[in-house]
């Protein structure tokens, strides 16, 4: 593995266009898999409380995506958030409902892991 340091997640965040610069510093800052960001709604994102609740997470099974539990019990779980997110989160979630996806693909539609494979 190699980890970023936060001078560089700050610099490839700002490379990224919106609001995949929030994305970016997101999974950096939460270490949330690429499966559990995809699976996100605006209801697991508390911001009075700074926290992400990853109670679900998303496969892809033959073209077709699939919700489910995190693969284990101890998965599931309250991640706490920076102060930095909060805020950014804030702004980007004002108009969402609880089942907004907090993150989609280019085109608005749900986010694909084999495609942050292929990109990444």
């Amino acid at each position: 593995m190699h980890y970023l340091t936060a001078d560089q997640v700050e610099v490839l965040g700002d490379a990224m266009p919106e609001p995949y610069d929030l994305m970016v510093r997101f999974a950096a800052y939460t270490g949330l898999w690429s499966v559990e960001i995809a699976a996100l709604r605006a209801r697991h994102i508390r911001l009075d409380a700074g926290k992400v609740d990853v109670v679900t997470a998303v496969s892809e099974i033959h073209g077709a995506l699939l919700e489910h539990d995190p693969k284990s019990y101890s998965s599931r779980r309250a991640v706490t958030l920076p102060a930095l997110l909060v805020d950014l989160l804030r702004e980007h979630l004002k108009d969402a409902t609880l089942d907004t996806p907090v993150f989609t693909a280019i085109g608005g539609g749900p986010l694909r892991h084999v495609n942050w494979n292929a990109r990444g």
